[in-house]
């Protein structure tokens, strides 16, 4: 029984170290893939943290991590950097979809665990097998929609980049244009001075 007992206690410490640590090595990992291609900055990688601290200890550190992602990310990663405040709506849904899976993968390993702990007493393994299988495909599901979820973001930021640039591109022409106009109003004026005056200065 002292056997278990410690089992149990070394598996709770591992799962909030793996919380905090796995998590802080989520963010270095997440702003190094960032820095040489200036790209902006994807959450997933959080995800893996979470799995792992929840799968090993239940929900209390699956949510520790849940949160400790959602600061780290907020204040290190998303506009305005170094401020927990965030502009952009499509940063918010990115973060609201971090902090939502990572809630939905808590419940879910909390509910593993239960189910665990349930079938110890009863002695009942047959329960165990198919309740364990329909956790996995709801992790995988979430998962699954999390990553549907970054790509679609994705391709809308590139998009919405391509158009950017049209824009840009769009107002150069106009300027362009605006200093051609002026040139040649210049030219029509001492066009109009000379042929009043003759003086070609």
């Amino acid at each position: 029984m002292g056997v278990f007992r410690w089992n149990d206690r070394t598996r709770m410490w591992v799962s909030h170290v793996s919380a905090i640590g796995g998590t802080i090595a989520a963010l270095q990992f997440t702003q190094w893939i960032k820095a040489p291609q200036g790209q902006e900055s994807t959450l997933l990688f959080f995800l893996i943290p979470i799995s792992v601290s929840a799968f090993l200890g239940g929900w209390k550190p699956g949510l520790a991590a849940t949160s400790l992602s959602g600061l780290l990310s907020s204040y290190f990663l998303l506009s305005p950097l170094h401020s927990f405040w965030i502009d952009s709506p499509y940063d918010a849904a990115k973060l609201g979809a971090l902090l939502g899976t990572g809630v939905l993968i808590s419940i879910l390993a909390e509910s593993q665990h239960r189910t665990k702990r349930t079938a110890d007493k009863i002695e009942i393994d047959k329960l165990l097998v198919p309740m364990e299988r329909k956790i996995w495909l709801s992790f995988a599901g979430a998962l699954a929609l999390l990553a549907v979820t970054g790509l679609t973001s994705y391709w809308e930021l590139a998009k919405l980049r391509e158009n950017d640039g049209l824009v840009a591109h769009t107002h150069e022409v106009i300027a362009s244009l605006r200093l051609v106009q002026s040139l040649v109003a210049d030219a029509e004026t001492g066009q109009r001075g000379f042929l009043i005056t003759g003086d070609r200065a």
